[in-house]
C-alpha cells in the first residue's frame, strides 16, 4: 500500500517502545503502526498497482461478473481511548463509484461490518475496550453477514446482496486508516481478505483470539486476496510500500 504517512515520529517511537516491552499492551515479535488520527492512511488504488505484477483481481468483490459472493475481512487494532462520539472511524473498506462493496469500521467504540453497495447490510458489535488487541472479522457466505469479536460471534444478519459496480481509476480503491468521515487513532495490524466466508473455528484458529503475532494457517492461504501485516516495505521507483503478503501482490 502506498501513501503510508506518520506525521507524528516521536509518537510512533514511544509506543512502540511501549508495545515492545509491556505485554498488556501487544505481544512480542510483533510489529505494527499507529495511525495518527489525522491523516495517517494506506492506500492501493484502482488502475494505478505500482508493480507489473500485481493483480488487482483481488479487489473485484460482487462485481457484476463475480460467481463468487463470500468474503472475510479482519483486522487487528489497539484503540488509544475512545473513538469520538457518533464519529465513523475506518478500519478498512474498499470504494466503487457509488459507495463501498465491503467496510469495516469503528462508532462510539463498536466495530461494524458492511458489505453491498447496490444494497446494504450492517452488523455491529458491543462497545470494545481501548489499550489491548482486539481481532474484528467480518464474513459473508452469500446468505448472512456475520461479525466476530476475537473469535466469538457477536451478531449475524441475513443478507441477499445486489452484485455489480463501477470504478474510477486513481480514485476508487481500497483504504485503510481514514475516510472523508473520519479517521483511525491507534495501532492496526494483520489485514486479510479472503475470497471465502471464513467458519468461527477458522477465524480462531488464524488469530481470532486477538494475538496480530500468530502465524496464518497454511490452509487458508488459498483463500487470501490481500494481506498486509505491517512487517515488510519496500520501495518501487522511489515509492515506499507496504508489502502484500498475498499472491495478489497489491502493495
Amino acid at each position: 500500500m502506498q501513501n503510508f504517512i506518520i506525521k507524528n515520529i516521536y509518537l510512533t517511537f514511544l509506543i512502540t517502545i511501549i508495545i515492545n516491552f509491556s505485554h498488556n499492551f501487544a505481544q512480542t515479535n510483533n510489529f505494527s503502526y499507529v495511525f495518527n488520527g489525522e491523516s495517517s492512511i494506506l492506500s492501493v488504488f484502482d488502475g494505478q498497482p505500482i508493480t507489473a505484477d500485481a493483480n488487482q483481481n483481488g479487489f473485484k468483490f460482487f462485481n457484476s461478473n463475480s460467481t463468487n459472493k463470500q468474503i472475510t475481512v479482519q483486522a487487528w487494532v489497539f484503540l488509544i481511548g475512545n473513538t469520538p462520539s457518533n464519529v465513523e472511524i475506518p478500519i478498512v473498506y474498499r470504494t466503487v463509484n457509488n459507495g463501498t462493496t465491503f467496510k469495516m469500521y469503528l462508532k462510539n467504540n463498536k466495530a461494524y461490518f458492511s458489505v453491498g453497495n447496490n444494497n446494504t447490510i450492517i452488523v455491529n458489535t458491543n462497545q470494545l475496550p481501548a489499550f489491548q488487541w482486539l481481532a474484528i472479522s467480518g464474513t459473508y457466505d452469500g446468505s448472512k453477514v456475520k461479525i466476530y469479536s476475537g473469535g466469538s460471534l457477536i451478531a449475524t444478519s441475513n443478507f441477499n446482496i445486489t452484485t455489480g459496480y463501477t470504478v474510477t481509476n486513481g480514485t476508487t480503491g481500497l483504504f485503510v486508516g481514514k475516510s472523508n468521515n473520519g479517521a483511525f487513532r491507534g495501532l492496526i495490524d494483520e489485514i486479510r481478505v479472503f475470497n471465502t466466508a471464513l467458519s468461527a473455528n477458522n477465524i480462531n484458529n488464524s488469530g481470532g483470539n486477538g494475538n496480530p503475532a500468530e502465524n496464518l494457517p497454511s490452509s487458508l492461504v488459498q483463500y487470501l486476496y490481500g494481506r498486509w501485516s505491517f512487517t515488510e516495505f519496500s520501495y518501487y521507483g522511489g515509492t515506499k510500500a507496504l508489502n502484500d503478503l498475498s499472491n495478489y501482490k497489491n502493495q
